[in-house]
């Protein structure tokens, strides 16, 4: 069983991925913002608590980056994946609290941070990996 991070699980690519997932067999945490959602798909998954929870996480600013890494580093000794699901698509000329666009902030840029301040849980994995879709979990994995 691997445990198993995905940014963006409770909702479109991200819900799907989990339930893959969990019909692989493995242990799964999900990040997203509206804990009703993530309380949802978790409903939705039918999970024990022991293979799936859910954290209420803001990834469109650097403080709320390096909350979640906190938080799942304070709760998880190793990670064997990374999938970034995350997404946000707007028009608006909107800025977050650190003066990016939203899109920019949680699309690209909590991807790479994210990844960065994890790397202590993903090398304790014996063969780690982060996904950025479309690009699937390897088969022999």
């Amino acid at each position: 069983m691997k445990t198993i991070l995905i940014a963006g699980g409770n909702s479109g690519i991200g819900l799907q991925t989990a339930r893959d997932l969990l019909a692989d067999g493995h242990r799964l945490v999900l990040l997203g913002r509206d804990p009703r959602k993530g309380e949802a798909a978790l409903t939705l998954l039918d999970a024990p608590a022991d293979r799936a929870s859910f954290l209420a996480t803001d990834l469109s600013t650097h403080e709320g980056v390096r909350d979640a890494a906190r938080r799942i580093l304070d709760q998880h000794d190793h990670l064997d994946a990374l999938v970034h699901t995350t997404g946000v698509l707007t028009n608006q000329d909107s800025r977050t609290v650190d003066g990016l666009h939203p899109f920019f902030a949680v699309n690209y840029l909590s991807r790479y941070h994210l990844t960065q301040l994890l790397l202590p849980a993903l090398h304790r994995a014996e063969r780690p990996v982060v996904v950025t879709p479309p690009r699937a979990l390897p088969q022999a994995w």
